[in-house]
């Protein structure tokens, strides 16, 4: 017999042993058919026939390879000229079972390999064991499993190696133009604006509360809202343009109104307001509007950072771009299993399934997404306790406490006052307390600022950063790669093609053709669920009235997030229609851990693989979880039909590759496509047919429409592949320039490696500036080669990209890996000890005692705000600017000799305890040493008194600004102090109450500031000061002051009296916020 002959007959019969062994399915066959072609055409030569059987893996491992799936691998093993190209297959004709093990063991032939992360700390011990795990590798012909970001994070450790050959699965994925790996350098700093920057955020967010009621009313399509829980922040989506507008002027509106905190803005006139609205709202501003805020007398020093914020988030579209693209729990949310503990809100895969590494790269978005996730979610029990052991030690616990429980309707009485509150009796919070508090805005608020965005809000000066255009570079050796979709073909790297095989280019069509079979149908939501959000129980309810029962759910439009896979399961189960079925017996899911589970009638769960139900699928229904609707493969049986939900931003490719998961789609199995209200409005719309009868809509509609989305994504992501790919090739000269190992020493290695740095740390002004947030696209294509340039300008025209907005950003997240930090036993070097001033009894003080009067030239005594000279506070402000009312002596005022404090005094000035008043009207502040010393002196005066004082700093204090409480001698005093030096006393003294709306006033007129609203001809300051010499009606300046003290009061206020906490809640915090009070404001 020949050879051939005895091969075929081989071959013959190990498949019709197999088939005695094992019952083939259909795609079994399709399998074995092709190579019995072959064996056939090729069966009079020796080689080829041998050839054809040596993958004995198809006879002895069952693996059969297709006749599409040769050419595939082929294709990848050798490309067309050695480039690097991707190509499409459909989905479930086994790109990684089959194709990827076979491309492999092909290319492993000992010199290719090689992964890296930045996770591991290198030593020199460290390095030589991988070395030795990569040549062991190597000798084996090894194959290694990675992740992308482990080749990226090699080549930022150090070159990467030129033997490696890269084998890229799902590459629409793997090449995502948002997704970065970078590395951050430099020592880490708060970011810009801080920690104003998150308070502002969340009084925005707040506005949004506030109006989401209207703006529901008046775009009942247009928004999602869901307030259905009072006392909590109202879950709410902005999903179209026409609402996102109404809702950035209304809040620009209120703002204007109103003002906000850190824009005191209120009592501007309506000239100015209107510039600041057009500023704050309109992305594309012309010269002259943007010079009318940018020259004008609104933008100082204090109002430039929140007006670009309040720019970013509204005109930049950030705000509109967190409520209207991300969904919470399945585009973002809080991850509670991450390695490195993170607070901050972070990228979800899926619905919850966040990624394991990446971030958000865009400050501002982090910070609405985290305060949103939070807002949703409510804090813990453990985050509750954190914030009230804070809450008891700090000053004003009482009206911050009141800010807690304000929507907290239904807390019982006796826990509405902070001493109700046992912190030590953890039973009682947990069940009587924290319910009522875990989802207040106040609360959430408090623990976002002191406890997450205070520490994690952090930014580095540079970045080293790589992306899906450094996996995909030309080297020595080709990469290939392939994906079910070619959607993505339009903003893969330049360096790769994507190859389009003769015999799969109908697979774009083939899958649209199985979509548009007539046994496919549209499912539209109830009329009833326009009123609210779409969730697991509307799709339950639909399901039931479905006249052929779907047995498969897909939903990869995320619409079950209000319960678990495990809860949707059993209540499937449990609808009667499933329950009385006979041939229904378990539901087969994915669980929190990605493990396949079935849960079966009697409520019993267990592992798929382990279950009889592993080979009885026909008596399943299987639940897909967004994740999951991307890469499982279940043999279903040929009759299954699956409900397959619809959600908003859905491309093409997610949708095509979640209803092949029915693997005989087209050829017996079905799909229902179950359309929430929010997605039929879209397709409508798309279709011009705003108005016309939702049963109207085809699946060639809901095709139509996700194209649309499509490309629209697509849209967004150019600006992102041309910053990425801009940095790319202008990296490669630096590349190219690298110093030679043997020739170069350690600071010429440095110096060549700072030049792959970028900045990471962006200020306010830069992101969000008219003339700095946009740049060119000229411009940036500029430092390229005129063939590079060439091949980008041709994608941006076809998009219609003209110039880069710095906002981009906000769409990319990274795979941040921080530079270590490494533990080191420092010696801390304290600065010289400063030498304290010795105590005196001066004799300008003891002639004031006996005489009531202060002396005209006074060497020992100074005007009290003198005191504050070597502050910085005083670098704000002249002190000898104040009136001479209020007078300290100078063993008050200077406490440590002069010239051994380098730097501020602000951490050696005394309290304000002890004064002394004279019959004549005099105040002198006097120091604890000069009020003991003079005690008796004092007490047999009848011309001075000594008072004790202490600033009002909370409301549960009275004010002791009279100085009745205790006087020596005790007596009732009949003197009334000069309402002038109350005041000075006050502010020096860091009072932050006041006692009544007249003495708002009178502190205002002391200040020069307005404390009414001014007509509208009048313009003042931005913190309010009305400029010296105007007059304007009631507005006239006679404080003495040429300039405004606003400054000076907040460092003074926070700094040198607060030891920096904060007072944007008193008093004196609103009044130096700008903000104008009324008698409400002093109501207890």
């Amino acid at each position: 017999m020949h050879i051939h002959e005895q091969s075929a007959s081989d071959a013959k019969t190990n498949r019709l042993e197999s088939q005695h062994l094992k019952h083939y399915d259909q795609g079994a066959y399709h399998a074995i058919l092709p190579q019995a072609r072959r064996l056939v055409q090729v069966q009079h030569d020796e080689f080829y026939v041998l050839q054809e059987l040596q993958n004995t893996g198809q006879c002895e491992s069952e693996l059969m390879v297709r006749e599409g799936q040769v050419q595939v691998a082929r294709q990848m093993i050798e490309p067309p000229e050695g480039r690097n190209s991707v190509m499409q297959l459909n989905m479930g004709e086994g790109k990684s079972s089959v194709i990827i093990p076979l491309v492999s063991l092909a290319l492993s032939d000992g010199s290719q390999l090689m992964p890296f992360s930045r996770a591991i700390q290198l030593d020199l011990g460290k390095a030589s064991k991988i070395r030795k795990l990569a040549m062991e590798c190597m000798q084996q012909g090894g194959v290694m499993m990675v992740q992308p970001e482990h080749l990226l994070s090699f080549q930022l450790m150090g070159l990467e190696t030129q033997i490696a050959r890269d084998i890229v699965d799902e590459s629409d994925e793997n090449f995502s133009v948002k997704f970065e790996l970078t590395y951050t350098i430099g020592q880490q700093q708060p970011i810009d604006y801080s920690p104003d920057r998150w308070i502002m955020v969340q009084e925005v967010l707040e506005l949004v509360a506030q109006l989401s009621t209207d703006l529901k009313r008046e775009f009942p399509n247009s928004v999602d809202l869901d307030n259905r829980r009072a006392g909590r922040f109202p879950r709410i989506r902005v999903l179209r343009p026409d609402a996102q507008e109404a809702m950035v002027n209304l809040i620009a509106t209120t703002i204007l109104e109103r003002g906000i905190k850190g824009l005191p803005i209120a009592h501007q006139p309506r000239q100015i307001k209107e510039r600041i609205r057009v500023y704050i709202t309109k992305l594309a501003l012309s010269r002259e509007e943007a010079a009318a805020v940018e020259e004008g007398p609104f933008w100082s020093e204090i109002t430039i950072k929140p007006i670009l914020l309040l720019r970013g988030l509204l005109a930049g579209g950030i705000l509109a771009f967190a409520l209207g693209q991300k969904r919470w729990r399945v585009n973002y949310g809080i991850d509670e299993t991450r390695e490195k503990k993170i607070r901050l809100a972070v990228p979800f895969r899926a619905k919850d399934s966040p990624t394991p590494r990446s971030e958000f790269s865009h400050a501002d978005v982090v910070i609405i997404l985290t305060c949103l996730s939070y807002y949703y979610s409510g804090l813990a029990n453990n985050d509750l306790f954190v914030i009230f052991e804070q809450l008891v030690r700090a000053e004003n616990s009482a009206i911050e406490y009141g800010v807690w429980i304000k929507p907290c309707k239904n807390l019982p009485e006796p826990y509405k006052q902070l001493e109700g509150v046992n912190l030590c009796d953890r039973i009682q919070c947990e069940s009587d307390i924290f319910p009522h508090l875990s989802y207040s805005k106040g609360a959430i608020d408090y623990f976002l600022s002191k406890m997450v965005f205070a520490k994690e809000s952090r930014e580095f000066p540079y970045k080293l950063s790589a992306s899906g255009w450094d996996l995909g570079k030309k080297k020595a050796r080709p990469v290939t790669g392939f994906s079910g979709t070619n959607d993505s073909r339009y903003v893969l790297p330049l360096d790769v093609t994507q190859l389009d095989l003769p015999k799969q280019k109908h697979t774009n069509a083939l899958v649209l053709e199985y979509l548009l079979q007539p046994e496919n149908s549209i499912a539209m939501a109830p009329q009833t669920t326009k009123a609210s959000s779409f969730d697991s129980e509307t799709l339950l309810d639909m399901m039931g009235t479905m006249s052929t029962k779907p047995r498969v759910v897909l939903d990869v439009g995320a619409q079950i997030i209000d319960v678990c896979n495990l809860e949707f399961s059993r209540k499937w189960l449990s609808l009667p229609q499933y329950r009385d079925d006979e041939e229904i017996q378990a539901v087969v899911f994915f669980n929190d851990v990605d493990e396949l589970i079935v849960l079966d009638k009697a409520g019993n769960t267990e592992e798929l693989q382990t279950s009889p139900f592993a080979t009885q699928l026909g008596q399943c229904l299987v639940l897909l979880d967004e994740a999951h609707t991307r890469g499982t493969d279940l043999r279903l049986p040929a009759d299954y039909r699956a409900a397959v939900t619809l959600g908003a931003n859905l491309t093409k490719d997610r949708l095509v590759q979640a209803c092949m998961r029915m693997r005989r789609l087209g050829k017996g199995q079905s799909v229902v496509f179950c359309i929430p209200w929010e997605v039929s409005h879209n397709i409508l719309l798309h279709q011009g047919r705003v108005g016309a009868l939702e049963n109207s809509i085809s699946i060639a509609d809901v095709l139509c429409w996700v194209i649309k989305d499509t490309c629209n994504d697509l849209q967004r992501t150019i600006p992102l592949w041309l910053t990425q790919g801009c940095r790319f090739h202008n990296q490669k000269p630096i590349w190219d320039a690298r110093p030679a190992s043997t020739q170069a020493n350690d600071e010429t290695k440095t110096q060549w490696a700072q030049r792959f740095l970028a900045p990471e740390a962006q200020t306010l002004e830069q992101q969000y500036m008219p003339d700095k947030a946009s740049t060119s696209l000229s411009s940036i294509l500029q430092p390229l080669s005129s063939s590079v340039r060439e091949l980008f300008e041709k994608p941006c025209a076809d998009f219609g990209l003209i110039k880069v907005c710095r906002a981009t950003g906000m769409h990319r997240e990274e795979e941040r890996e921080l530079s270590p930090e490494v533990e080191r036993v420092k010696q801390i070097e304290l600065p010289p000890p400063v030498k304290a001033r010795e105590h005196s009894v001066d004799r300008d003080v003891r002639d004031f005692i006996s005489s009531g009067q202060l002396p005209k030239s006074p060497a020992s005594l100074m005007p009290a705000f003198e005191a504050l000279r070597g502050t910085s506070a005083a670098t704000h402000l002249d002190v000898a600017d104040f009136p001479r009312h209020l007078w300290v002596t100078n063993d008050f005022g200077r406490t440590v000799e002069l010239g051994t404090a380098k730097g501020f005094t602000d951490s050696f000035q005394r309290p304000v305890q002890w004064i002394l008043t004279s019959n004549c009207g005099n105040v002198l502040v006097i120091s604890p040493f000069e009020a003991e010393s003079l005690i008796t002196q004092i007490e047999e005066s009848g011309i001075v008194t000594l008072h004790i004082y202490s600033p009002r700093i909370s409301l549960e204090l009275q004010p002791l600004d009279h100085l009745a409480l205790y006087t020596v001698p005790a007596r009732q005093p009949s003197l009334t102090i000069p309402v002038p030096t109350t005041i000075q006393l006050n502010l020096f003294a860091g009072q932050l109450y006041l006692g009544s709306f007249e003495k708002y006033t009178q502190v205002c007129e002391a200040l020069g500031l307005a404390s009414t609203p001014p007509d509208e001809s009048v313009i003042l300051g931005p913190d309010g000061f009305i400029p010296p010499g105007l007059t304007a009606g009631a507005l006239v300046n006679n404080s003495g002051l040429t300039k405004s003290p606003v400054k000076f009061l907040k460092v003074l206020m926070t700094r040198v009296r607060r030891n920096c906490e904060t007072i944007e809640r008193t008093h004196l915090g609103k009044i130096l916020d700008g903000e104008i009070l009324g008698q409400r404001d002093f109501e207890s």
